[in-house]
C-alpha cells in the first residue's frame, strides 16, 4: 500500500506550493510596510469593495428587472376586467399583481 504523501504528492505540491508562496509574499510585504500603509490599504480595499458591491447590485436590479407591458385593450366580462400583460424581458416575471385606484 502506498503512503498518503506519495499517492497525493503531486496534488499537494500543486495546491500548497502556490498558497505557501502567497502567504510568504504577504508576510514579507507586511514586514516592509509601516502601520500607516497597512491601514491605508485596508481602508481603500474596504471602500473599493463596498463600491463594487453596490455597483453590481444596481446593475443586477436594473438589468434583471422584468419589463411588463400592458395592452391598451381592456376586456370587461361580468364585472371583471381582463388585462393582457406581456413580459418584455428575458427573465421570468412571478407574482404579478395589478391594483386599480
Amino acid at each position: 500500500m502506498t503512503p498518503f504523501f506519495l499517492k497525493f504528492g503531486k496534488f499537494l505540491l500543486l495546491v500548497f506550493t502556490p498558497i505557501a508562496l502567497v502567504a510568504f509574499l504577504i508576510w514579507w510585504l507586511v514586514q516592509l510596510a509601516t502601520i500607516n500603509d497597512i491601514l491605508a490599504a485596508v481602508i481603500i480595499h474596504i471602500l473599493a469593495g463596498t463600491l463594487v458591491a453596490f455597483l453590481f447590485l444596481y446593475l443586477v436590479l436594473v438589468f434583471m428587472r422584468p419589463k411588463l407591458l400592458i395592452s391598451r385593450y381592456i376586456c370587461k366580462r361580468e364585472n371583471v376586467y381582463w388585462f393582457k400583460v406581456v413580459n418584455g424581458s428575458r427573465f421570468h416575471a412571478f407574482d404579478v399583481k395589478i391594483e386599480v385606484f
